[in-house]
């Protein structure tokens, strides 16, 4: 919320916020270009450069690359621990962020309720350390995207998004088949592998051959989580977890169905009664048999 004390009527020429919810600072700002202050997890200052969709034929992306330094004339982010093909660039490249299914500049101007009959539901989840977007596409393909902080001790946060090629095409793709965890240079999937894969799905699916615990255990109908790990792609090692994402366990039966109007789904945790939303991401479309849903929860991400 910003509050303006004896605010004029007018003001000639408008002009531009330099507020960024959760507690980050925009501290670089220019057409198509924005570099916000956050905090790792370790409590030191982080940059996000995100560079936004400046091609009117081109599908709806931004590109974000995080770094511990950037340039304050230029906007660059200077890390060399950062990922190289997005520390400059001008357009967004084949690692971003994707909002759109169809590659033109159509919804741009869209407010939420006017796209809503045709992305459906859109939420965002942050913090000063970490930012998950939860959305759809045209075409009714979910996504989970955004910086998340790990474990392991690695002196950059990861990044979650899609790495699906040219984007002056459609993206008929869900996000099992192109997303990616981005750790600096490296490239990780979610799914443990140990073939030479690189193109291999993000995730698997189904995640359990039951969606909720025996009633020997708990008749309550509760289904699990577990930490996202990330394993490095074409590689098979193990690199740490994912922060502020768990892994929902649901099987293909009893799975909640997928809806653009009704996902992400909101619930809440048996243990802290906790906000929890259920946000798939699929391979294509709604089918639930190719679904892996996640949960991402409204809590503190570092407890000091």
């Amino acid at each position: 919320t910003l509050t303006i004390d004896d605010a004029p009527v007018s003001v000639a020429g408008a002009f531009t916020t330099k507020i960024a919810s959760l507690g980050w600072d925009l501290v670089f700002e220019q057409p198509y270009i924005h570099v916000y202050k956050f905090k790792h997890i370790d409590d030191t200052d982080m940059y996000i450069r995100l560079c936004f969709q400046n091609n009117p034929s081109y599908r709806n992306r931004v590109a974000p690359c995080v770094g511990r330094s950037y340039d304050v004339a230029t906007g660059f982010i200077t890390d060399e621990l950062a990922l190289n093909d997005t520390k400059s660039i001008a357009t967004p490249n084949i690692y971003a962020w994707d909002f759109s299914h169809g590659a033109s500049n159509s919804y741009n101007n869209f407010t939420y309720s006017q796209g809503f009959s045709t992305f459906g539901r859109a939420l965002v989840v942050g913090s000063l350390y970490h930012l998950v977007f939860m959305h759809s596409k045209e075409h009714g393909s979910c996504f989970n995207q955004g910086v998340f902080p790990t474990t392991g001790g690695f002196a950059v946060p990861a990044i979650l998004c899609d790495s699906y090629g040219d984007p002056g095409v459609s993206n008929s793709d869900g996000f099992n088949y192109s997303g990616k965890v981005l750790l600096g240079n490296t490239i990780s999937i979610a799914k443990l592998t140990n073939t030479n894969e690189t193109t291999n799905n993000f995730d698997i699916y189904p995640q359990a051959l039951n969606s909720v615990l025996p009633t020997s255990i708990d008749d309550f109908n509760t289904t699990t989580t577990e930490p996202v790990a990330m394993y490095i792609q074409g590689n098979g090692q193990f690199l740490g977890f994912l922060m502020g994402i768990y892994r929902c366990k649901y099987a293909n039966n009893n799975a909640p169905a997928i809806s653009k109007s009704l996902m992400p789904l909101k619930t809440t945790d048996i243990d802290l009664n906790s906000i929890v939303y259920v946000s798939p991401i699929t391979s294509s479309g709604t089918n639930i048999g190719y679904a892996t849903y996640y949960a991402i929860p409204v809590e503190e991400i570092r407890i000091a």
